[in-house]
C-alpha cells in the first residue's frame, strides 16, 4: 500500500499538468518595462535594462529616419560596437551586455566613461567594463530625424578578488561621437 501513494501522487500529477489541459485563467501577457534600482544592477554585475533617470543625449539629423536608421547601424559597425539587438520596426539598436577593456572606436574608454581614478589614471582605462549602449532613432514631423543615445556602465576591477563594482557616469563624448558620424555618413 506505502509503495502505491507516491505512484499514485505521480500519476495525479502528471494529469493536472497535461499539455491539453486549459490553464484556469489566461491573462493577456503585456509589454511592462522592467524598473531596477541601478544599485541592484551593479551589484549583480548586469546591466540589462536602461535605468529610469540615466541621460539620453539627443542630437537632431538632417536625414529621413530611413538614412539615420542606414548610417546609425553602419557607425556602430565603424566603432566595433558588438550589436546585440536590432529592431528595424522601432529603429533601435543595442547591447545591453557589453564588455568593453581599454579602448572603444580607437579611443581610452575613459574619454567616454568617467569610474573615478585607479592607482595609474582613469578606472575605465583599466577596470573590464560593462556597458549597456541603446541608440534611437525618431522621425520627426519635419520629415528629418532625432538620433537618441543612452549609456550605462559599471567598472569591475579585473585584478585582485574583489568583486566590487563601480558605476561609470558617461562623458556624452560617445554619444556625441555616434550622433557626429551619423551626419558625417549622411554628408552632413
Amino acid at each position: 500500500m506505502l509503495r502505491f501513494i507516491p505512484a499514485l501522487a505521480l500519476l495525479l500529477t502528471g494529469c493536472a499538468s497535461s499539455p491539453g489541459t486549459p490553464s484556469p485563467t489566461t491573462d493577456e501577457p503585456f509589454d511592462a518595462p522592467e524598473v531596477f534600482h541601478p544599485m541592484d544592477r551593479f551589484s549583480e554585475g548586469t546591466i540589462s535594462n536602461i535605468q529610469p533617470g540615466v541621460d539620453r543625449v539627443s542630437h537632431g539629423i538632417e536625414a529621413s529616419p530611413a538614412a539615420a536608421w542606414d548610417a546609425l547601424v553602419q557607425v556602430y559597425g565603424n566603432l566595433g560596437i558588438e550589436i546585440a539587438g536590432l529592431d528595424n520596426g522601432t529603429r533601435v539598436i543595442t547591447n545591453p551586455d557589453l564588455t568593453v577593456s581599454r579602448r572603444i572606436g580607437g579611443e581610452r574608454l575613459s574619454r567616454y566613461l568617467d569610474c573615478g581614478s585607479g592607482s595609474i589614471g582613469g578606472a575605465a582605462d583599466t577596470y573590464r567594463i560593462k556597458m549597456n549602449i541603446l541608440s534611437h532613432v525618431e522621425a520627426n514631423p519635419d520629415g528629418k530625424s532625432t538620433v537618441h543615445t543612452t549609456i550605462q556602465a559599471v567598472a569591475n576591477n579585473p585584478e585582485g578578488t574583489s568583486n566590487t563594482r563601480i558605476p561609470c557616469a558617461s562623458t556624452h563624448q560617445l554619444e556625441h561621437r555616434i550622433a557626429a558620424a551619423v551626419a558625417e555618413l549622411l554628408g552632413g
